[in-house]
């Protein structure tokens, strides 16, 4: 037992004498996208990113440190579709790291892909209409198959009217289960458009996301705003919402773990829009940043750390705002260089990873990818640059107390201690140069232990050990 203890102990050391500053940075790729709308993290922990070159679907592979793997375009077996329209809206990653990607093919077919970890095609769906129709958003269920949600103006129940609409696919073959189409209780008769945007599932159901208009499709502004579609597991509406507070275009919906929802887009006065709901569609609060005259801010991303909402967006600069539980700006960044608009963005141990890209001549243009720390920050961010300093941690391993020593960080506050999931696990305010906390009530393990004072961090991974 002795011995086992060792070898472990040994090992941790080894771990100890790695490099322990975390690496920001902005890496921008010469290969060029003509639109990209989503990214996820595959098993092996790569990035996959969704959408469009040259008019073609594509997706765009990059692996844990930022560096390009591949890019691969896809087409449907039927032949003969010329028309523009040909983008990945959505890209997800089954339980078995394989790849399922949806948007459209033409504008008059919804086109969903699943591939293999290298990108191989496993099968291909196409959901032809003779009008228009759209796929915006996939859901992977846990029997394995999956939810497509977009627009159409196929087999609807009045003329003139673009539906949100919401299908059920065999995850094995491709093959469609069911499809329903849902004529809001909005249309009064004149031209209509309901914009699905994504498709959660809650405790009963399925929650959509969608925006409606009216005068043509897509028509978002004074004449339309956010609408909400509950249904059961079968995809018959039980209930519809509408005007949340103000007139928005939402892009994205996030459920709380007690089943509050969180719903983010542009509006309120052309700001930056966020806003929390009950389950029921009842507004809590809603939050506008940055209104703008002739401008429409974005937020497309919403990501739930601790006790802290990220959200991420843009409109000619990219931009990361952390807010609290209330939707109060705690900090915002928007100081990256090049980049337009940030389309998604991950929690790392330490820092934060963003997807994002910038235009040129009103087009999509260069892929960046984006590493930072926990608060937005990347080396080489002109005055906002983060150095490092050397701090003095012991014991380490430690068993119940830990001691810092931080005379080079005279201006710092509070030290604050991370899992390896990202999660903060302790803050504690910091004393004169040398400061002692209790670990006596952490799980054995490995954590980062960080102090940042301005513009200078100083990190250190540190061992529980008893």
């Amino acid at each position: 037992m002795n011995k086992i203890k060792k070898i472990i102990t040994f090992s941790i050391f080894l771990l100890l004498a790695v490099s322990i500053h975390a690496q920001t940075c902005i890496k921008k790729y010469s290969f060029i996208a003509s639109e990209i709308r989503d990214c996820s993290i595959d098993h092996e922990g790569n990035y996959i990113i969704s959408g469009a070159f040259l008019n073609n679907c594509m997706l765009f592979k990059l692996n844990s440190q930022g560096d390009s793997l591949w890019a691969k375009y896809y087409y449907p077996n039927t032949i003969g579709i010329v028309e523009s329209g040909k983008l990945f809206k959505s890209i997800k990653i089954t339980d078995t790291n394989e790849y399922i990607a949806a948007g459209s093919f033409g504008v008059n077919n919804a086109f969903i892909v699943k591939t293999n970890a290298n990108g191989d095609t496993i099968w291909t769906k196409l959901i032809p209409c003779n009008g228009y129709i759209a796929g915006e958003n996939i859901l992977l269920l846990p029997d394995g198959n999956i939810l497509l949600t977009g627009q159409t103006s196929c087999d609807t129940e009045a003329s003139d009217i673009i539906d949100a609409f919401l299908a059920k696919i065999d995850g094995q073959t491709g093959q469609i289960i069911w499809q329903r189409n849902y004529l809001t209780s909005l249309f009064n008769g004149t031209y209509y458009a309901t914009q699905a945007t994504k498709v959660v599932q809650v405790q009963d159901g399925y929650l959509i996301l969608a925006n409606y208009g009216w005068d043509g499709p897509f028509t978002i502004g004074l004449s339309g705003s956010m609408y909400l579609i509950k249904t059961d597991f079968n995809g018959f509406m039980q209930w519809d919402r509408k005007n949340f507070g103000c007139f928005a275009y939402v892009s994205n919906l996030e459920v709380l773990p007690d089943g509050n929802l969180l719903v983010c887009g542009s509006g309120c006065g052309s700001g930056h829009f966020f806003a929390k709901l009950h389950n029921n569609g009842d507004t809590i609060w809603t939050r506008s940043y940055d209104a703008l005259i002739g401008t429409s801010p974005l937020i497309r991303d919403i990501l739930v750390a601790d006790n802290r909402y990220l959200l991420a967006g843009g409109i000619h600069k990219g931009l990361l705002i952390e807010t609290d539980t209330s939707g109060n700006i705690v900090w915002r960044r928007e100081e990256y260089p090049n980049v337009d608009l940030l389309e998604k963005t991950f929690k790392d141990t330490v820092g934060l990873i963003s997807i994002g890209y910038n235009r040129t001549l009103g087009i999509y243009d260069y892929i960046y990818f984006i590493k930072t720390d926990s608060t937005g920050y990347y080396q080489g961010l002109g005055t906002h640059s983060t150095s490092t300093v050397p701090i003095s941690v012991y014991p380490n391993p430690a068993a119940n107390t830990l001691s810092i020593n931080h005379q080079n960080l005279p201006t710092a506050q509070t030290v604050e201690l991370y899992n390896l999931t990202g999660q903060l696990v302790l803050q504690q305010n910091l004393q004169q140069n040398n400061t002692t906390i209790s670990v006596a009530g952490l799980q054995v393990g490995v954590y980062m232990l960080q102090i940042k004072a301005g513009n200078t961090l100083a990190q250190q991974k540190v061992v529980v050990w008893r």
